[in-house]
C-alpha cells in the first residue's frame, strides 16, 4: 500500500480491520459459521421429510424480489413443492398479512419462511401459529419486539454477516442446504447494492463475484442491459437495472412470477403495462403461485 493510498485511509479514520479487507482476496464463505443458520435450515429439511408444502413470503423492492427468487429456488432443488406471494405495495404494504396467511393455511402450507421481511409482523404470525402454520423468519430489519418463532436475522448471525440484505440471507440458507448456484450470487449481489448495504465482511466478496459471473454471462436475462456497456460494474447495476426493478415494485407495475431454472440459466421478470420486460421470460400480475 503506498503512501498516498495510507495518507487517504487515515484521513477517513477507517478501522484496521477494514483496511485490510481493501487488498483482502478470498472465497465466499459457506456460512456454515453463521449463527442461528442451522436450526434455520433444519426447519426446511424437516419439511422436506414430512412432504410439507412451504409458502415463501416475499418483499416487493428488489432485495425482497431477489431473496423470493433465491429462496424457491433453493426450495425447489431440494424437491419441495412450494409456493409464494409477494404483496402489492400500495394496496396491501410491507410484510407478511393476517390474511395471506389465512389463505396459506386453507391450502393445507404446513410451513411459512420469510425473506426480506417477518420482524414486523408479528400479528400475522400468531394467527398462522393459531392455525396449525409454523413459521420461520429471515430478515435484516430492525426490531424490538421478540418473535414467536424462529428467527435467522444478519444483526445475530456473526459479525462477518451482520451486514447482510435479505437476499443474501437467502443466499446463505441456500449455501448451507447444498445448493450452490452462481446465478444465486449474482441475485443476492445485485440486492446488496440495491438496498445500499454497507461494503464490508461478506458483502464484498458476494458483490465482487456477482459482478464477475455477470462478466461471464450468467443470468442471461440480465444480460439483456449489457448492450451499451462493456462490461458490468457497481456503476451499471446501481444506475441501469436497480433503478428498473424498484420503481416498478414502488409503483405497483408488477407482481413476480418465477420459472424453474432451466438450462439458459435462472429466470425472473417483470413487466411494465407497456409491456417492456426487465427480465425476459416469465409473466406478471398479481403475484400470487400458492
Amino acid at each position: 500500500m503506498n503512501s498516498l493510498v495510507k495518507k487517504i485511509l487515515n484521513y477517513i479514520q477507517l478501522e484496521e480491520k477494514y483496511i485490510n479487507q481493501l487488498s483482502l482476496e478470498r472465497e465466499l464463505s459457506n456460512f456454515q459459521d453463521a449463527n442461528g443458520i442451522h436450526e434455520f435450515c433444519a426447519r426446511i429439511l424437516q419439511a422436506k421429510q414430512n412432504n410439507e408444502k412451504v409458502f415463501v413470503g416475499g418483499d416487493y423492492d428488489a432485495d425482497g424480489i431477489c431473496a423470493t427468487a433465491i429462496m424457491i429456488d433453493t426450495l425447489r432443488s431440494l424437491g419441495i413443492q412450494c409456493g409464494y406471494y409477494i404483496p402489492n405495495r400500495i394496496k396491501e404494504g410491507y410484510g407478511l398479512h393476517v390474511a395471506t396467511v389465512e389463505k396459506v393455511a386453507e391450502k393445507n402450507y404446513g410451513l411459512i419462511i420469510t425473506v426480506d421481511n417477518g420482524v414486523k409482523s408479528i400479528e400475522a404470525i400468531n394467527r398462522a401459529l393459531e392455525l396449525g402454520v409454523d413459521v420461520i423468519v429471515s430478515d435484516h430489519h430492525t426490531y424490538e419486539e421478540e418473535l414467536p418463532c424462529l428467527l435467522l436475522h444478519s444483526f445475530n448471525m456473526g459479525e462477518k454477516y451482520q451486514f447482510l440484505s435479505g437476499a443474501g440471507i437467502a443466499l446463505a440458507v441456500a449455501r448451507v442446504l447444498g445448493v450452490e448456484k452462481k446465478e444465486h450470487v449474482v441475485l443476492a449481489g445485485i440486492a446488496l447494492l440495491a438496498d445500499m448495504m454497507k461494503v464490508w465482511n461478506e458483502n464484498r466478496i458476494i458483490i465482487k463475484e456477482a459482478i464477475t459471473y455477470l462478466n461471464q454471462g450468467y443470468v442471461k436475462a440480465i444480460q439483456k442491459f449489457k448492450s451499451k456497456y462493456d462490461q458490468w460494474n457497481e456503476t451499471t447495476l446501481s444506475f441501469n437495472l436497480i433503478p428498473k426493478l424498484n420503481a416498478a415494485s414502488t409503483l405497483s407495475f408488477f407482481s413476480i412470477n418465477l420459472t424453474s431454472p432451466a438450462s439458459s440459466g435462472f429466470s425472473l421478470e417483470t413487466e411494465y403495462p407497456s409491456g417492456f420486460s426487465i427480465f425476459n421470460g416469465v409473466s406478471f400480475t398479481s403475484i400470487v403461485d400458492f
